[in-house]
């Protein structure tokens, strides 16, 4: 596991978007771990985040979620914050525990 964590901070875009699918594949997915590559320079690490954070929506924190959405965030981070935001409100209405 630690490898596939270490991976996730590659200069290659493809092993870091590998290493987040994998994470997410063996259910070792750390969304305190994973938030922050929402905001990574390629777009192809910013999905492979957000699906794999989708399920953990609910315990995300929102303030830094909507903060993506910023007008200078990339496009990429706009969308999976507004696509992560939709998910956590979904959860919430359902009943499930909210994060920080």
């Amino acid at each position: 596991m630690d490898t596939l964590w270490h991976l996730t901070g590659h200069q290659l875009p493809a092993v870091r978007a590998h290493a987040v699918s994998a994470l997410c594949t063996l259910d070792a997915v750390r969304p305190d771990r994973l938030r922050p590559l929402l905001d990574d320079l390629s777009a192809v690490v910013v999905r492979a985040a957000a699906r794999a954070l989708q399920p953990h929506a609910a315990t995300l924190d929102t303030d830094l979620l909507r903060a993506g959405l910023a007008p200078d965030r990339a496009r990429p981070t706009r969308i999976a914050a507004r696509r992560l935001l939709e998910a956590q409100e979904r959860a919430l209405a359902r009943g499930a525990r909210p994060g920080p």
